[in-house]
């Protein structure tokens, strides 16, 4: 995957009082404050005092929920501390935040990285994640992957773009079991393609037009086994790629059996899946 354009700025937002201590807890100034709010970011009390509080000490805004602040997912050895926009999420350190482009909780990808000291009102640096260009055709060819599945799937089904009939597998298409289902004494012949080639009492008219679409059992196992190839296909996807930051495929494994992609791997001392410390790193080729 391409690179990360990372650009900062200061945040001015401070608290009214400037001579406490930004950990301190500001309703009971005996615990430290382990409690962020959301959707606002702020982090103001400790997880005592969060439930007594139903708007924001900083910005006002009304709390809609709070959550504990816990150690670091990837590392375990620190407290997390960057605050993720816009999923809501307070999951990493500032050791391994930088490295990430996706949530590693959510998976959602990072417009911006708050740190904690900007959350508890004090000053720092925001960091706006500008993603490159190629993220955004990624998103285009996912779309057009979709379109052109969606296409298929009503291939599968018996009815093309125009909505007429398909035959597959020998089976006879729906518009041709409507004709012979609305053809006189006459009948209908189908020829080698399941077409209507004749009848001399075939009835033609609104009536085939809104017939409903007959889909052969052969059919319905067909779209079946091509979701569970979707399915298959997203699972592969899905362990191949860095579970630090999502983006790169696993290049690097560790002596426990894990691994994360080269660039998130010499920068972790722990095994982000088992936690154990990582004592070697090994390239895969």
């Amino acid at each position: 995957g391409g690179g990360v354009s990372i650009a900062s700025s200061v945040a001015t937002t401070t608290t009214g009082d400037s001579s406490g201590p930004l950990d301190e807890c500001l309703l009971c100034s005996d615990q430290k404050r382990d409690t962020v709010f959301k959707p606002c970011g702020h982090v103001v009390c400790c997880e005592n005092c969060g439930p007594r509080i139903k708007k924001c000490l900083i910005c006002r805004e009304s709390v809609l929920s709070r959550e504990k602040i816990d150690e670091c997912l990837v590392c375990s050895d620190r407290k997390a501390s960057v605050f993720f926009k816009p999923c809501g999420h307070m999951v990493a350190c500032e050791h391994c935040a930088p490295i990430m482009k996706k949530c590693v909780q959510c998976r959602t990808q990072l417009e911006q990285m708050v740190p904690l000291s900007v959350c508890s009102g004090g000053q720092g640096s925001v960091i706006n994640i500008q993603h490159p260009v190629e993220d955004g055709k990624k998103d285009l060819l996912h779309n057009h992957n979709a379109s052109q599945q969606q296409q298929q799937q009503q291939l599968l089904q018996g009815t093309n773009k125009a909505g007429l009939g398909v035959a597959m597998n020998n089976t006879m298409s729906p518009n041709a079991s409507a004709l012979a289902a609305g053809s006189g004494s006459g009948g209908v012949a189908l020829g080698n393609n399941g077409q209507a080639v004749g009848g001399a009492g075939s009835s033609t008219g609104s009536s085939n037009t809104n017939a409903s679409l007959i889909v052969s059992p052969n059919n319905l196992n067909l779209v079946d086994d091509f979701q569970k190839l979707q399915q298959q296909l997203q699972d592969i996807k899905e362990q191949t790629m860095c579970p630090v930051c999502f983006d790169r495929i696993k290049n690097m494994v560790f002596l426990c059996g894990h691994g994360t992609c080269q660039m998130c791997g010499d920068q972790i001392d722990g095994c982000p899946i088992c936690r154990k410390t990582v004592e070697k790193r090994i390239l895969l080729f």
